[in-house]
């Protein structure tokens, strides 16, 4: 909001010498005038500030917005990582599965040739044998049962680790909003100490002017008749909004 007043202070000067008033008569008044005018344009240009700043918290927010968007990314992106990586090493024990179960079969096929020439140790390599294949059935049994701890225990730490991230996204957002509420309610006190300040030096202003006015037509009385003076005694100050501090005259 902002802008300037134009006053065309040499006609009005004019039209009040045209009514009976003196030249100097004419120029105080045209001069009290201009000053109050003046006072309009300075309340208007803080008015201006006042939307800028609303418009910067404005800007705030979507930042605030856009960040949270990005780290869902990231998190989604995070998942998506880790899940490759499981399907990785599930692939990679199918192929150790399957490059053991060749090597069983091709020590299965050695044996038998080994137990064809000699026949006298058929039952001692027999009973190795199975012992060997009980302790490797037992292992595998162990690899995998450590496999599924270990990606239990990646989802767990996984899930930690979004909660957290969750629970301090939510105090961010909360403290952001607390430092908007702080700012918009400021900003509503600055506002209405702005009006108050304004009525006092409007009503100030406008009793000096009459003042004045006063002044003149004692010493300078017009043609037509003295200016009433007992309306300038009868004016009363408007009432305060709720809430705002008292409004008192200038001594």
């Amino acid at each position: 909001m902002s802008g300037s007043l134009v006053f065309d202070t040499h006609s009005f000067v004019k039209k009040l010498v045209s009514t009976g008033f003196t030249e100097e008569q004419a120029e105080t008044q045209v001069r009290l005038l201009t000053e109050v005018l003046e006072g309009q344009r300075f309340i208007m240009a803080d008015l201006a500030k006042v939307d800028a700043r609303v418009l910067e918290l404005k800007r705030d927010i979507e930042w605030i917005r856009r960040d949270m968007k990005e780290i869902d990314s990231k998190i989604e992106a995070t998942k998506a990582e880790l899940q490759r990586d499981i399907e990785v090493v599930k692939t990679e024990l199918k192929r150790d599965i399957k490059e053991l179960d060749s090597k069983i079969e091709a020590t299965k096929a050695e044996l038998k040739r080994d137990i064809k020439e000699l026949d006298s140790k058929i039952e001692a390599t027999k009973a190795e044998l199975k012992r060997d294949i009980k302790e490797l059935d037992s292992k595998i049994e162990a690899t995998k049962a450590e496999l599924k701890r270990d990606i239990e225990v990646v989802k767990t730490e996984l899930k930690r680790d979004i909660e957290v991230v969750k629970a301090e996204l939510k105090r961010d957002i909360k403290e952001v909003d607390a430092r908007i509420e702080l700012t918009r309610l400021e900003l509503r006190k600055d506002i209405e100490t702005a009006k108050v300040e304004t009525i006092k030096w409007v009503v100030a202003t406008g009793i000096i002017i009459l003042g004045g006015i006063a002044t003149i037509n004692r010493y300078f009385p017009p043609s037509f008749p003295p200016f009433n003076t007992q309306a300038v005694q009868e004016m009363r100050l408007p009432v305060p909004l709720p809430g705002s501090p008292a409004v008192s005259l200038p001594r």
